[in-house]
């Protein structure tokens, strides 16, 4: 092969580079990230203003699309079929406004359509002392009633005085949380006590993006001087404030959440870092 051959050749495995490389900046747009000395002067600020915090901040920044779902009603025959073992129970039972009472269990439908389940007197037996079990047997547990739990992550965990454990699932859509789409599972040593379930509909992600305001700017825009308050989770995801009956389909852009010490939850908008109020 001659020289001017491979010249070429070299040149256009060069320019086939630069473009791969241009593609995927472009692409991964939205993880770009805040340097360390932003970080740490943020923080710096939030302790002189009596803000503490157990977490790193995020440094995500760039672009994020926003979620298209539904708030209408979900079919849960199955689920609520299997929780009372009754085949002939059908979604629109609770819909229609009635609860569903089979000896000791109870499921309703509240606001949000968030299906709630009460057992009195589960019959498993559960080491509540070994998270390992606990999770192993929720994870069973809402496996077979029909929820794949699969396309959940652990949120958090806590334990009453009782030592009943309560685990809070969050649903997952790509790789951003969706808030509002949730499990909260209680577990006594006799098995689960409750179930709530939130679950919506996923659409798509728009075709739009919006440039996400950083965690650090919406920390130093909220949080002013308060008495010891004390931060433990900050992430990025979604959640809708809609009010039931305002609308089906929504539009949802990204919102962060902050955690605090004592279990409370805030939620900010990642476009221009307001609050919004539950």
């Amino acid at each position: 092969m001659d020289w001017s051959k491979s010249k070429s050749i070299l040149i256009l495995m060069l320019l086939a580079l630069n473009i791969f490389l241009l593609v995927s900046i472009i692409f991964y747009k939205g993880i770009l990230t805040v340097s360390s000395d932003t970080i740490e002067n943020t923080v710096s600020i939030l302790e002189s203003r009596n803000i503490r915090l157990k977490c790193d901040i995020p440094r995500q920044s760039g672009k994020i699309p926003a979620i298209k779902y539904d708030n209408s009603h979900f079919n849960i025959d199955e689920i609520i079929q299997k929780l009372v073992g009754d085949s002939a129970l059908k979604t629109d039972m609770l819909i229609q406004g009635n609860d569903i009472i089979k000896g000791e269990k109870k499921i309703t439908l509240k606001e949000g359509n968030v299906l709630v389940y009460e057992n009195m007197n589960p019959s498993a037996s559960v080491d509540v002392y070994n998270m390992d079990e606990v999770e192993k047997y929720t994870k069973k547990f809402l496996s077979d009633i029909g929820i794949k739990i699969s396309g959940y992550k652990l949120d958090r965990q806590s334990r009453n005085e009782a030592g009943d454990v309560s685990l809070h699932y969050i649903e997952k859509f790509g790789k951003h949380f969706v808030y509002d789409s949730y499990i909260d599972v209680v577990i006594g040593e006799k098995g689960v006590k409750s179930l709530n379930y939130s679950k919506k509909n996923f659409k798509k992600l728009s075709s739009d993006a919006v440039n996400v305001m950083p965690a650090h700017q919406v920390l130093l825009k909220n949080l002013n001087k308060e008495e010891d308050v004390v931060i433990v989770a900050m992430d990025i995801g979604y959640k809708s404030f809609a009010k039931d009956g305002e609308t089906v389909e929504t539009q949802e852009w990204p919102k962060w959440r902050i955690v605090f010490e004592d279990g409370t939850e805030s939620y900010f908008s990642a476009v221009n870092g307001d609050k919004f109020d539950e």
